[in-house]
């Protein structure tokens, strides 16, 4: 089960990876190992 949300997310990523439009602002992926518990985490950079 992991290991298919795993890949769910990165398509998911791929997918807003190829939006490109004036208005959006960038999108950012990290992926983090706490202990023993992994997790992504998906944000974007908001500049005023």
């Amino acid at each position: 089960m992991k290991n298919t949300k795993s890949k769910e997310f990165l398509s998911e990523v791929n997918i807003l990876c190829k939006v490109h439009h004036s208005n959006l602002v960038s999108l950012y992926v990290m992926s983090c190992l706490l202990g023993f518990t992994s997790f992504q985490l998906l944000f974007f950079l908001f500049i005023l």
